[in-house]
């Protein structure tokens, strides 16, 4: 593998189950993620769509490096950064999340040339809400800049995925997450998965 085709950040067999109660009696547990394997190159912007927030949770803190998951998760598997990446996270509403998709989509594909130096940021549609006049254009601008300089994205949203069946209930909004009724995610410039009972799968282009 070359230094340039090497992944940014990386998940290996990442584990995590949620234990509750007392053995041998009494006791629950719960596979959050189960052998999951993940890899963000420069320039990705992969689009991760769950129904369950634990398990969005937890995924995003090993993607962190967070020690502490949540109560009860133990975390097994190894994560990979190479030097000189930096991760950031942030939680923003899916208006700007759509809007950080049209940028991403619209920027140009050359990336930097200083793989070392650049950032996997961790964006969470986590709130609902009407964008401020003019915030919608800075969230595209910024995803220009961002794919323009080699950056990378994760994008995580509570979403039904094409084909799912509808007849399934989803999780109640414990987490405040946005209900995903009328939201789409273009799939230009990405790749999109689903995070599916602690695995995560490549959704298939529609025809």
């Amino acid at each position: 593998m070359t230094s340039a085709s090497r992944p940014l950040l990386s998940l290996v067999n990442a584990s995590a189950e949620w234990q509750a109660g007392l053995p041998p009696l009494c006791r629950a547990s719960v596979r959050l993620l189960d052998r999951v394997h993940f890899s963000v190159r420069q320039g990705d912007c992969i689009v991760v769509h769950h129904r369950d927030p634990s398990s969005a949770t937890v995924l995003l803190a090993a993607l962190r490096g967070h020690g502490a998951l949540t109560v009860g998760a133990h975390l097994t598997g190894e994560r990979l950064v190479r030097t000189g990446v930096r991760i950031r996270r942030c939680s923003i509403s899916l208006e700007a999340m759509q809007a950080v998709q049209e940028g991403w989509g619209s920027a140009p594909e050359e990336a930097a040339s200083s793989p070392g130096r650049a950032v996997v940021y961790l964006l969470r549609a986590t709130r609902r809400r009407p964008e401020v006049a003019g915030t919608r254009q800075q969230w595209r601008q910024w995803a220009q800049r961002a794919r323009t300089a080699g950056d990378a994205l994760v994008l995580v949203t509570q979403h039904v995925a094409h084909g799912d069946d509808p007849a399934v209930a989803r999780p109640r909004a414990a987490l405040h997450e946005p209900a995903p009724h009328g939201y789409s995610l273009s799939r230009e410039g990405s790749r999109v998965m689903r995070l599916h009972h602690g695995r995560l799968f490549d959704m298939p282009l529609r025809e």
